[in-house]
């Protein structure tokens, strides 16, 4: 979660999987920076095997919001949803379009060599299992949302706990699809992103829950 910035993570922190302390480590390597836009389907919110199965599961909307054709820049309007209305979230998209700078400032898994503490990663958002995404020296990596810090601030009384320190904020869409009772499929925003200045939808902060 481009990373959803600080406030969104907060919202998501009772709901997403619990932090893993033991420092980034890496699932693949070496790999290309990765090319402006990333869409990444395996967004916050999408289904995942470790939530409910995996199986997608239907709530009530906290908030009146817009559902869309589409998450592309394309899409049109298709109704309005009012809160109280019935939906079952089925995916969810980020969409990079430039991404978040942040330093490594904890422990560097053998994994990840090249990269040492004090290098620049970028980051990519935040997945349906709670991870966030980075790339550094050719090292795709991920590491809880917990355990990283913005600009400095680490929401631990241990400070070693925090891994990476984000420096910059990037500029990213967080879109999520739902599938009304009646059978009308559609994406309503969830965060959009430029920088230091965010846009929240009203829905967002139950996007993320076990």
């Amino acid at each position: 979660m481009a990373l959803v910035r600080l406030g969104a993570f907060l919202l998501f922190a009772t709901l997403v999987a619990a932090s893993q302390n033991s420092g980034p480590k890496s699932s693949k390597s070496p790999v290309a920076e990765p090319k402006l836009p990333v869409i990444d389907f395996d967004a916050c919110g999408s289904p995942n095997p470790s939530t409910n199965s995996g199986k997608p599961m239907p709530y009530k909307l906290q908030a009146d919001d817009r559902l869309y054709s589409s998450w592309q820049d394309s899409r049109t309007f298709v109704r309005g949803l009012a809160s109280g209305t019935e939906v079952t979230q089925v995916g969810a998209v980020n969409i990079i379009r430039e991404p978040d700078r942040g330093v490594i400032t904890g422990k560097v898994d053998e994994s990840l060599r090249p990269l040492v503490r004090g290098d620049e990663v970028l980051g990519y958002g935040l997945r349906s299992d709670g991870l966030i995404s980075f790339w550094g020296k050719g090292i795709s990596f991920t590491e809880d949302y917990q355990n990283i810090s913005f600009k400095g601030s680490c929401g631990f009384a241990d400070k070693t706990q925090c891994h990476i320190n984000i420096t910059k904020w990037g500029v990213q869409e967080w879109w999520l699809q739902l599938k009304t009772s009646d059978g009308v499929t559609g994406w309503i925003l969830g965060l959009k992103q430029s920088g230091d200045k965010e846009s929240y939808g009203p829905n967002s902060g139950y996007a993320c829950r076990d």
